[in-house]
């Protein structure tokens, strides 16, 4: 295999370990280095040795300054128990495995030969299993030739690396023939479960039955189908029967050796791991590195002999203070550090302090003044917003229909609003206006915690209601749309159109004035529009005065222009007057035709007040035109309404 060349010097190197396997007939020797910090395992040399009694590997291992060797158990030499562990956080998993070692494994084998590992979970998984492994001192196995510490990894531990969070159907199993020896790994719906079996190697058929029906036994112990373990136990005798006397090999799915040849730091750029027969010989030395790389390190530091002893400080403290000499003169000394201990501890202190700290009066006068300063930024954070700003962001977010009574503002940056709710049109509902101006605060990022209050429902429709909120930016610059922006586009303009270019004026100051001329209405006649020197009607009024002019103008704000009672398209002009100027109602009102008793007794609550609201504005615009007919009938229109309403008819 090509390797890099060795270094030549003879240190030993803590992060290069190497792993001896004895398989068949040889010792099969991996030279890796596993550095801390979850990086992978890097390769750096394998070979095969013969089992002569004269073989050293000293020389070997000195060229790639191996400090430590790990030895393979063989699973003939293992006692392997999987175990489901309980549903608990990830710290609690090690000591509920230790629960189960000492139930499953106790007095089997000592500490130092006791190995156990909570292993991975699969995809999906939601339950975790444990690994326990002993090796009985009774189970004496062949150490490597090498005069460097070795610790223990039984080849179950190398499969458990391998297999990972993978869950292969196809079994994955090292088989030797030499001492007969079987290790195995099966995946089952709750996980994965692992065995070790000695069998009897020296007939073929009996050798390969008897693998066959300890796979059979383990697959229908986890409750696989009867065909499922049929098909498994043919194909993995027929494998079975090509391994010779003194031989041994690796059967393992190719998604595993995939995974194992990402795992390696420098595994895929070795020609000769890229080929079946490799990982058929160094597979089992390749999970071992994969183990002690990764969270499966317990599995990998068994020991032959009980560690020895290495006695603490304070326990080599107490071993002196056994004698009476030292005793003595110990107590001597504490009560000499009882007595003045603390005064020249003290002392001490302080003079350090004094000599760090000698500025410590400046430094103190510096905080507080600090401390001063951002008091009066915190208030002048807490008062610095403008509450006309408030009132005007309140009012963008009112849709038209909304008219607003009260509203109230604190200095803890709440306010408070109440008002009544009556739609323009039929469209929309009073209290979907009221939804819209809370969603509109919010969207506007100055408002939080908005809380509603409904109060009664009148007989025009409109809900009363009260609405706080808590201030959350107050002084936020919001880009509100041109339908929210009354500055740019007020009430009056959204009501009732823009004024004709015709019907404006300028007044002193360059400011234009609109003018809204009602044709048929006052002393101007029909198709004429009149001039700032002739808006004022008033005995001894003055048309250059601005007061009068803004006066004239809000009175004639509430009127549209279009159809006039004089027109000949109005239904009623004849019995209007001509002169009489009506300041509430639009000139263009249309009349509703006339109901019967009998059609209103016909109509649902909801247009009953719909047809109550058009009555009270017909009853009002016929009065204020003089039509004394036409208000009488609708006045009675209005009493039948009422009566509908209470329920008396």
């Amino acid at each position: 295999m090509p390797t890099t060349n060795p270094p030549s010097q003879t240190t030993r190197d803590p992060n290069v370990y190497a792993i001896l396997h004895r398989a068949g007939r040889s010792w099969r020797g991996l030279i890796t280095r596993i550095v801390g910090g979850g990086r992978a395992p890097e390769l750096i040399a394998v070979r095969e040795f013969p089992l002569d009694p004269g073989t050293t590997l000293e020389g070997w291992l000195d060229e790639y300054q191996v400090s430590e060797v790990i030895g393979v158990l063989p699973a003939s030499a293992v006692i392997c128990r999987t175990c489901q562990l309980p549903d608990a956080a990830e710290d609690q998993l090690e000591p509920a495995l230790r629960l189960q070692a000492e139930a499953h494994l106790f007095g089997i084998a000592p500490a130092h030969r006791l190995a156990m590992a909570v292993l991975p979970a699969g995809r999906g998984e939601s339950g975790r299993a444990g690994l326990i492994l002993a090796w009985p001192e009774s189970a004496q196995v062949a150490a490597p030739p090498t005069g460097r510490r070795i610790s223990w990894a039984p080849d179950i531990a190398g499969l458990a690396a391998l297999l990972s969070t993978l869950r292969p159907t196809r079994p994955l199993m090292w088989v030797d023939r030499e001492p007969g020896a079987i290790a195995m790994a099966l995946t089952h719906s709750g996980g994965a479960t692992f065995r070790a079996v000695r069998e009897d190697a020296d007939d073929d058929e009996l050798w390969s039955k008897s693998i066959g029906r300890a796979l059979a036994e383990t697959a229908l112990n986890h409750d696989h189908s009867a065909a499922f373990v049929e098909e498994i136990v043919r194909n993995t005798e027929e494998k079975i029967r090509g391994i010779r006397p003194g031989e041994a090999r690796l059967l393992a799915p190719q998604e595993v050796i995939d995974q194992a040849r990402s795992r390696m730091g420098r595994l895929g750029n070795q020609t000769e791991a890229q080929t079946e027969g490799w990982w058929s010989t160094y597979g089992v030395t390749v999970g071992v590195a994969l183990a002690r790389a990764g969270t499966l390190a317990p599995l990998t530091q068994m020991e032959d002999d009980p560690p020895k002893e290495r006695p603490s400080i304070l326990r080599r403290t107490v071993a002196a203070l056994s004698t009476p000499q030292h005793a003595t003169v110990t107590v001597i000394a504490c009560v000499l550090l009882l007595m003045f201990g603390t005064m020249v501890f003290n002392g001490l202190q302080y003079a350090v302090l004094q000599w760090r700290y000698s500025d410590i009066d400046d430094r103190l006068a510096a905080v507080n003044l600090t401390q001063d300063k951002i008091e009066v930024y915190r208030e002048l954070e807490r008062s610095g917003w403008s509450v006309t700003k408030i009132f005007s962001d309140i009012a963008a977010n009112t849709p038209e229909g909304i008219e607003l009574e009260q509203m109230r503002i604190t200095q803890q940056q709440t306010f408070t609003v109440s008002g009544r709710a009556l739609p323009p049109d039929g469209a929309t509902s009073a209290t979907e206006l009221v939804t819209i101006m809370q969603s509109n605060l919010i969207d506007s990022g100055v408002f939080e915690s908005i809380t509603l209050r409904w109060g009664d429902r009148d007989a025009y429709g409109a809900v009363e209601f009260d609405l706080s909120a808590r201030l959350k930016q107050p002084n936020r610059h919001v880009d509100y749309d041109e339908d929210r922006d009354f500055r740019t586009k007020p009430l009056r303009v959204r009501r009732f159109g823009p004024p004709p270019e015709t019907e404006r004026e300028t007044v002193a100051g360059g400011v234009e004035v609109p003018e809204f001329d009602v044709q048929g209405s006052g002393d101007t006649p029909p198709g004429e529009t009149r001039t700032a020197s002739d808006r004022d009607p008033r005995p001894g009024g003055s048309a250059g005065d601005p007061d009068d002019r803004r006066a004239e103008a809000g009175r004639e704000s509430g009127r549209t222009g279009g159809r006039e009672p004089g027109d000949t398209g109005s239904r009623f002009g004849d019995a209007a007057d001509p002169g009489a100027t009506d300041t509430r109602m639009p000139a263009s009102f249309d009349v509703p035709d006339p109901m019967s008793e009998e059609e209103i007794m016909a109509l649902s609550e909801a247009e009953v007040r719909d047809r109550l609201v058009r009555v009270s504005q017909a009853r009002t615009y016929a009065r204020n035109r003089g039509n004394d007919e036409l208000h009488a009938q609708f006045a009675k229109e209005f009493n039948l309404l009422m009566d509908r309403m209470r329920g008396d008819r």
